[in-house]
């Protein structure tokens, strides 16, 4: 099976993508603390993250022909 750098990975881009959704969720990221419908756009935005990160993880999965490490010469 060939190699292929880690950045190279659907499956490590979306749950990067899953990761600063929620972390960005937990933290509680306020541009404009005064604004409630942009906090809410952001809110949502957040959770939309999520779960494109969490489906781009699976994709990459399921469609991985490679494994993440060195590349082979």
């Amino acid at each position: 099976m060939e190699n292929k750098p880690w950045y190279a990975s659907k499956t490590i881009w979306g749950v990067a993508l899953a990761g600063i959704g929620l972390i960005a969720a937990h933290w509680g990221v306020l541009i404009a603390p005064d604004d409630a419908t942009l906090n809410g756009v952001i809110e949502i935005a957040c959770k939309v993250a999520e779960v494109v990160g969490l489906v781009l993880a699976l994709y990459g999965r399921i469609k991985a022909q490679s494994a993440i490490g060195k590349p082979t010469a």
